[in-house]
């Protein structure tokens, strides 16, 4: 994350935050995770399809893992705060 998207993340409501990153993600060629052709030439049929289809290949790295048990962590400690 650069720091113009941490700017948007601390000051803006979070559905316009939600459409630059649609919009950034859409236009820019990222390809979608399902069926790997570029967001811009999703159509909205293609595009519910992508969005509705279980990802069962992800799987959270141990790395991963990690950074999850601290993140919770961190958000318990500050909740008791």
């Amino acid at each position: 994350m650069d720091r113009f998207e941490e700017w948007l993340e601390k000051r803006l409501p979070a559905r316009l935050v939600g459409a630059y990153y649609w919009l950034k993600h859409r236009l820019t060629g990222a390809s979608c995770f399902v069926c790997g052709m570029p967001f811009l030439l999703h159509t909205p049929a293609q595009e519910w399809r992508c969005n509705n289809t279980p990802l069962d290949g992800l799987e959270i790295t141990e790395q991963g893992m990690a950074l999850l048990v601290v993140d919770e962590a961190e958000r318990i400690t500050g909740d008791a705060a």
